[in-house]
């Protein structure tokens, strides 16, 4: 795992087909850090996230 604090991250929802990010990894990525996050399914993970933009005003601007 190469994720380090500071890497920019994406996270994908498989099931919507949506990405939501940028976010700042305030931690090292590991495997399965919470094993049963995500039904198990992805192991790869990222204890701390931190977002770097925000929208405001709601999803219909």
């Amino acid at each position: 795992m190469r994720i380090a604090p500071g890497a920019a991250i994406f996270l994908f929802n498989f099931r919507t087909k949506c990405m939501h990010g940028i976010f700042e990894a305030t931690s090292h990525g590991g495997v399965h850090i919470i094993r049963e996050a995500f039904g198990g399914k992805y192991e790869a993970q990222v204890s701390s996230l931190y977002p770097l933009f925000e929208i405001l005003g709601g999803a219909d601007m």
